[in-house]
């Protein structure tokens, strides 16, 4: 005799499980994004707001452009600082890496 409560069970597709949890991630990611442009000026300072900005995330990797290759070698210094101020203002999953560009 087979349980009521197995049989009332109703399975889900491997891929609608994967979908939804992919617009779940790519939902966060592009709050995140919106917030921290929003702040960005504000969260690096004007000078390096002028020659940055946020650019997408992917996860927990932040892709930020930089207006030259002066700049990108400037911002590869303050890396570890600006992630932990992305992460005081994100809060989790926040900001694991950021990858610099010209751009």
């Amino acid at each position: 005799m087979r349980n009521s409560r197995t049989a009332s069970k109703k399975f889900t597709h491997i891929g609608d499980i994967l979908q939804q949890t992919l617009r779940t991630i790519h939902r966060d990611t592009n709050e995140h994004l919106v917030r921290l442009s929003a702040c960005w000026t504000e969260l690096v300072g004007e000078t390096i707001g002028e020659h940055s900005r946020p650019a997408a995330m992917k996860g927990k990797l932040l892709l930020v452009y930089v207006s030259s290759p002066v700049w990108l070698h400037e911002m590869r210094f303050l890396k570890t600082d600006l992630i932990d101020k992305i992460n005081l203002l994100l809060g989790p999953p926040g900001v694991k890496d950021i990858r610099f560009k010209v751009g």
